[in-house]
């Protein structure tokens, strides 16, 4: 039996290692968008969007997690860009790449940006609804302050 499942982890090894990163290479570009600040933000709505549980806190706290794992990644593919040698600097060609909001493809532009847009409006109704379902009053103090503007009959906002 452990063998069986060894010789699958072996053989999922090489078929992603040598077919998957064949196929990743026939279809996409290095550096493209997916490796950008909207990449960025669509990475972390997915992670706030996926995560198990109701509380907006842990979510948000995970999706910060990405988020900021992500940004590292570009801030340090842009650092080790600029080649140091003694006294010269040499920038290679990727430099300024990896913190980029658009690329040269529309396509890609147009997909990223609308992917990332509709994931901010899905987390926005996640907001919402958590609004909704819990008063965010919690104050006594404002409580009682809106309770006495509810006897005078003016509008109350909650």
């Amino acid at each position: 039996m452990a063998e069986n499942i060894l010789l699958i982890y072996i053989l999922g090894y090489f078929t992603i290692r040598y077919g998957g990163a064949w196929l990743l290479g026939k279809i996409t570009v290095h550096r493209g968008m997916f490796h950008s600040i909207p990449a960025l933000f669509i990475s972390s709505q997915i992670t706030f969007l996926c995560f198990p549980g109701s509380d907006l806190r842990i979510r948000g706290l995970m999706a910060l997690g990405i988020g900021v794992g992500f940004l590292s990644h570009l801030v340090l593919d842009e650092i080790y860009s600029v080649k140091w040698n003694g006294l010269s600097v040499k920038i290679s060609n990727s430099a300024g790449s990896a913190l980029k909001f658009v690329g040269p493809d529309y396509l890609a532009n147009i997909i990223t940006l609308g992917l990332m847009f509709t994931l901010t409006y899905a987390v926005y109704g996640e907001f919402k609804q958590e609004l909704i379902a819990k008063p965010a009053i919690e104050d006594p103090a404002v409580k009682i302050y809106m309770i006495g503007k509810e006897e005078t009959g003016n509008e109350v906002i909650r």
